[in-house]
């Protein structure tokens, strides 16, 4: 089960590069500042979206047909129309994906637009990694992948909008990566993985 939350309180710091601990358990080293975790997220996202951006275009050379640049304008509006709906749904890949008997909460901050999942579970390295990874794959890879293979076969208008959603899901996913890469960097294969407020936390043994 889970609760969707709308929170207007302002997402908190890194406070800090440190390693404090909760019980024994270890604190991942995120950044002193939210700006430079978005930072280095953000430099570890983008080679996959301008790979995806370049083999867009190599797609695009392949196809025929023409479009203004007003339907090209509309077409970049309906996908970002569909931000905050897919942004949501991103979320709640997240929530479904940790254990079924854990409260999982969706916080929205109206201020910030940021969304993020808050649960106590205390789950496997593989399976933080995957509850991260989940949403890009669905949101964004997957839908890729379909329109490589059918976008011949669709408008150009239902193209475009279908490709740059899956940019921006890829993009919008580059926190997911950065805690993908501080688990697979910083904890131990047999060790567990665990959220509290906006840090991670990791122990060697699941109590």
């Amino acid at each position: 089960m889970f609760h969707i939350i709308f929170e207007k309180a302002a997402i908190e710091d890194m406070s800090g590069n440190d390693t404090s601990t909760i019980g024994g358990a270890n604190r991942f080293q995120e950044g002193e500042k939210m700006e430079n975790a978005y930072t280095k997220a953000f430099l570890i996202t983008a080679p996959f979206v301008l790979i995806m951006i370049l083999v867009s275009l190599n797609k695009c050379k392949s196809m025929s047909g023409t479009i203004d640049v007003l339907k090209f304008g509309m077409c970049l509006a309906a996908s970002f129309l569909l931000v905050p709906i897919l942004r949501t749904l991103h979320e709640i890949i997240h929530a479904l994906c940790y254990p079924k008997n854990k409260i999982k909460k969706i916080y929205m901050n109206n201020k910030t637009k940021c969304c993020f999942v808050c649960c106590d579970a205390i789950v496997s390295k593989k399976r933080y990694i995957f509850i991260n990874i989940a949403p890009a794959i669905v949101l964004g890879a997957v839908p890729y992948m379909v329109w490589l293979l059918l976008a011949d076969k669709w408008s150009l208008e239902a193209g475009l909008t279908v490709l740059f959603m899956t940019w921006y899901m890829v993009l919008m996913s580059m926190i997911d990566f950065l805690n993908i890469w501080n688990a697979m960097m910083q904890v131990p294969n047999h060790a567990y993985i665990f959220n509290k407020g906006m840090h991670s936390y990791w122990i060697n043994d699941r109590k």
